[in-house]
C-alpha cells in the first residue's frame, strides 16, 4: 500500500502517527536538561536509631481531639491507634490484619522481654549467693538449707517480676519483696552462714515448685 510517493507498511507508519521533530513525545515526562537524580544514600545506624527516636518523639506529642461532644488532648500515637480499631470494627480488612499482626508481635516481644527479665534477676541472685556461701555449703547443715531458702526466695521474685503478686502467691514474712529488701536479707543470710552454717540441720529442704520453673 503507498499513499502518493511514501509506502506505507512494516515499519513504516503513516506520517500523520509519527512523532514530530523537536516534540516530545511525553510532554509531561522529564525536562530536557535537568539533572540526574542523586543515588539513595542509605541511613548509618545512628541516623537509623535518631529517625526511630524522632518518630516515637512525635507519637508522644499531644493533639487536641473531640471525644463525646468534649474537647481534650490525647497523644498522636493513641489517636492513630483509636482510628484504627474504628476502622476495623467498621469492617476495613486491612485495618483489621495491621492490627492482628502487631498485636501479635507486641505480645511475643513483651514474652521475650519479660523472659529476659526473668533470666537477668536470677542470674544477679545467683552471684549473691556465691558470694554468700563460700565456702560452699555441705549437705545436711545449716548452710544447705539456708542456700536453699535463699533460692526459693530468688525464684519466686523473679517470677513475681514476670506476672506479678497475684499468680506468684503470698510472700512469706521472711521473704524479700523488693530489690533494697535484698541488700538487708543477703547481709543477714551471710551473717548467718558463717557463724552457724557447718552446724548439722535436721529441716527438709523442699524442692521449688514446677510453677515457677519456665
Amino acid at each position: 500500500m503507498s499513499k502518493g510517493d511514501y509506502d506505507i507498511g512494516y515499519k513504516k507508519p503513516p506520517k500523520h502517527t509519527q512523532f514530530q521533530t523537536g516534540k516530545s513525545g511525553n510532554p509531561g515526562g522529564r525536562p530536557k536538561g535537568s539533572e540526574n537524580r542523586k543515588e539513595f544514600a542509605p541511613l548509618s545506624h545512628a541516623n537509623i536509631y535518631e529517625f526511630q527516636k524522632q518518630i516515637i518523639d512525635a507519637g508522644y506529642e499531644e493533639i487536641p481531639v473531640i471525644k463525646d461532644g468534649q474537647v481534650s488532648s490525647m497523644r498522636k500515637v493513641d489517636a492513630l491507634i483509636s482510628q484504627l480499631y474504628k476502622k476495623a470494627m467498621s469492617g476495613d480488612n486491612a485495618a483489621s490484619k495491621i492490627l492482628l499482626q502487631y498485636t501479635h508481635q507486641s505480645l511475643e516481644d513483651l514474652d521475650e522481654a519479660g523472659y529476659r527479665v526473668y533470666r537477668t534477676t536470677l542470674k544477679m541472685r545467683e552471684c549473691e549467693r556465691t558470694r554468700i556461701f563460700t565456702p560452699p555449703s555441705k549437705p545436711d547443715t545449716h548452710g544447705a538449707f539456708l542456700e536453699r531458702q535463699h533460692l526459693t526466695y530468688s525464684v519466686r521474685f523473679a517470677f513475681r517480676e514476670l506476672y506479678g503478686k497475684d499468680i506468684a502467691g503470698e510472700i512469706s514474712p521472711y521473704e524479700p519483696e523488693t530489690e533494697h529488701d535484698w541488700g538487708a536479707f543477703n547481709h543477714k543470710m551471710k551473717k548467718e552462714y558463717l557463724k552457724i552454717g557447718e552446724e548439722p540441720s535436721s529441716i527438709d529442704i523442699p524442692e521449688i515448685p514446677s510453677m515457677y520453673k519456665l
